[in-house]
């Protein structure tokens, strides 16, 4: 399970396979505050000339002590958002839960 939060929260599930690399589409959009976000898994939507072109335009990070405060700071916020929203989501049908599927693994 994957959580963006933003104004308000969106949850994908995902069946992920080791050794494999996938895509998702975090998408913003506006909200009355501060951007909302959107998870939209790429499933077997993606061809490989955009892959390269997305990875040629990224840098890889890691987690530093900058984010591990923010993460720190933020926790009362992203868990409220969390119990908010969460059962929102998970009340929708299946079929319209968002999911990264295991087969869209590269």
């Amino acid at each position: 399970m994957f959580m963006v939060v933003g104004e308000s929260a969106d949850f994908m599930q995902a069946n992920l396979a080791a050794d494999k690399t996938y895509f998702v589409n975090v998408s913003p959009r506006m909200g009355v505050w501060k951007s909302r976000f959107s998870l939209r898994p790429m499933n077997g939507q993606v061809q490989q000339e955009k892959i390269d072109k997305w990875v040629d335009a990224t840098r890889e990070v890691e987690v530093n002590e900058k984010g591990e405060q923010w993460a720190i700071k933020n926790m009362d916020s992203i868990i409220t958002l969390k119990n908010k929203y969460y059962p929102v989501w998970n009340r929708k049908a299946e079929k319209d839960k968002q999911t990264l599927n295991i087969e869209s693994g590269i």
